[in-house]
């Protein structure tokens, strides 16, 4: 039974230690944001690192200053897609164009 279990955890082992910890991305590596001001729109883009998704649900768009001012229900955002039972984003980058005009609208004329 001991060198069953001995064995057992030989090979757990053996297994999870041929995962290399290098191929593990730092966040900043996975998910790469900007926000550029183009014309009449601020555009966000989120670059996923490949194999790299984001929840649906974490994705959250909110004005911070002169006030916070979630702008998650005022936008349109990409259709997120089921991915083993998770609705997410992946396979390229998430773009959202957020109107300067809403964003004077939430904030008046702090912006």
């Amino acid at each position: 039974m001991i060198k069953s279990l001995l064995l057992i955890f030989t090979l757990l082992y053996s297994s999870l230690s041929a995962f290399d910890q290098g191929d593990i991305l730092k966040p900043e590596e996975a998910f790469i944001a900007e926000a550029v001001q183009k014309d009449d729109k601020i555009q966000t883009t989120i670059k996923l690192a490949p194999e790299i998704y984001i929840y649906d649900e974490m994705l959250k768009y909110t004005i911070t200053s002169p006030k916070e001012v979630s702008l998650d229900k005022l936008i349109k955002r990409p259709e997120p897609v089921n991915y083993h039972d998770f609705i997410v984003h992946r396979d390229g980058d998430v773009v959202v164009d957020i109107p300067l005009s809403l964003i004077k609208e939430q904030i008046g004329d702090g912006a």
